[in-house]
Order: structure tokens, then sequence, then C-alpha cells
């Protein structure tokens, strides 16, 4: 019972993946997300927050600064469990 009450846990490392569905609660809570089989692994997946974008998934490189608005995934993204969380 202690360590359900506790507020000391931490992670220390996440190399989980996961499955779109998982991916898509994740950014719905403001995480960015990235597939492992993305050949240019300097694309994520986010919640856009400008107005015109409210609520929309874009798909960004932060290196370049180009930007998919309203990106939907499909195909092999939809099918993929090798989504994980990136830092940005």
């Amino acid at each position: 019972q202690a360590d359900m009450l506790a507020d000391d846990w931490r992670i220390i490392e996440r190399i989980e993946t996961m499955g779109w569905d998982d991916a898509l609660e994740a950014v719905k809570a403001g995480a960015a997300v990235r597939r492992k089989g993305w050949e240019d692994d300097s694309w994520v997946a986010i919640l856009e927050e400008p107005a015109e974008l409210k609520g929309k998934i874009c798909k960004v490189c932060p290196d370049t600064g180009d930007i998919v608005p309203d990106w939907k995934p499909e195909g092999e993204d939809l099918k993929a469990g090798d989504w994980h969380i990136v830092e940005v």
C-alpha cells in the first residue's frame, strides 16, 4: 500500500513502443510521437496549438520548421506498433 500512495515515482528511461491508438492518446495529452519505422527521424507528430489548427495533429520537422498541417496517419502508420514518445 505504501508504494501505491507514494508520490516519489519517477520514469528513469522510457523505451516503450506502442500502437497508433496509444500514440494518439499521448499526443492528446501533449506529447510528441514518432515512428521508429520513419526513414527521416527528424519528423514528429504533435497536437498543434495555433487557433487555425487547434485540436489537429500536425507532422512537423523541428530541424527545418516544415509542417504538414492536419496530418492523418494511414496505411503502415496506423498498423505500426513502433510509435514512441520523443522530446522536442
